[in-house]
């Protein structure tokens, strides 16, 4: 009863099988978006083939190709085993693009400091959430740690959409160093450096 979005695994590009736009593609196998641009997000069957080409062609890996969730994303930091403490959940703000391709953490985002992904998207910690969003967006998150078997900490990535949270990622073994989104997470909920 967890959400995700819809989601096929490709290996070639013969007898393409996707009818759900927007879509986004990305490396089935390979992690910290890598491969993941703003032409990662598709809009017809067109763009999507020749993502999904890319993909195979590049990185020769399989190619995810998901439903994009155009909605809020959030990083869920959860600490422990059996009583999970969610740490203050961050959001990606992705309020400086009207675009619908620049509304995604890509690889950019992540590594490349003079980009428009990483200077534009603002991390909001703690997120404007009510109690009711808070209380979905973190049970999804525990539910998903609990059943991908994770322990100690794992931070899951959500989109929110019409009240649905949407499970991107499971981060078993997120970034913990001091500037992380989970570290800086603990910080806000009290944790020295250190302590967490």
């Amino acid at each position: 009863n967890i959400s995700t979005p819809y989601s096929k695994v490709f290996y070639n590009i013969d007898n393409i099988d996707w009818d759900f736009f927007p879509a986004i593609i990305k490396s089935a196998t390979d992690h910290s978006s890598l491969g993941v641009t703003p032409q990662s997000v598709v809009l017809n069957k067109t763009e999507l083939e020749n993502r999904v080409s890319y993909f195979l062609k590049t990185y020769k890996h399989p190619a995810l190709v998901e439903v994009f969730i155009d909605g809020r994303e959030f990083h869920i930091s959860l600490l422990g085993n059996g009583n999970l403490e969610t740490l203050p959940i961050a959001e990606m703000d992705f309020s400086a693009f009207s675009d619908i391709h620049d509304r995604i953490c890509s690889f950019e985002s992540k590594f490349v400091p003079n980009s428009k992904h990483y200077s534009e998207i603002r991390t909001l910690l703690p997120a404007p959430l009510n109690d009711k969003e808070w209380e979905l967006i973190s049970n999804a998150a525990k539910s998903s740690y609990k059943t991908i078997g994770c322990r100690d900490y794992a931070r899951i990535d959500i989109r929110f959409k019409d009240n649905i949270p949407y499970v991107l990622d499971v981060n078993p073994n997120p970034d913990i160093s001091y500037d992380a989104s989970m570290a800086s997470a603990a910080e806000v909920s009290g944790y020295s450096y250190g302590e967490f």
